[in-house]
């Protein structure tokens, strides 16, 4: 083969199945991981967890969404409360921020 049929002529590897088929369940997971994730935290109730095992579960999973405004953080963490607690929160003081709503949830959890 001479210098212009080698121009001409493209090597294109394609590599195994198996390699692309991971390349494809990775790039299509971290997708999927992330709306799961957001999901999971915009459905999120404190049920029958302590106020703390909420909250680190919280921080969990928005830490796993990659949320980062925290006025939208805060309006998940408030309706994610229970209503006795939201409704004690929003009696007094309102927070004035993430870490103070965190704080505030689990204070009135131990009141009761």
């Amino acid at each position: 083969m001479d210098d212009a049929q080698k121009k001409n002529k493209t090597n294109i590897e394609y590599g195994t199945w198996a390699t692309f088929s991971q390349e494809f369940q990775t790039a299509f997971k971290s997708q999927n991981a992330q709306k799961h994730t957001l999901h999971n935290l915009n459905t999120l109730l404190i049920k029958n967890n302590s106020a703390e095992d909420h909250v680190a579960l919280f921080k969990t999973l928005v830490t796993r969404s990659g949320l980062k405004e925290e006025t939208n953080i805060i309006q998940k963490f408030e309706v994610s409360l229970a209503d006795h607690i939201r409704k004690r929160i929003n009696l007094g003081d309102k927070p004035k921020d993430l870490k103070d709503w965190y704080k505030k949830a689990i204070q009135t959890d131990n009141q009761f």
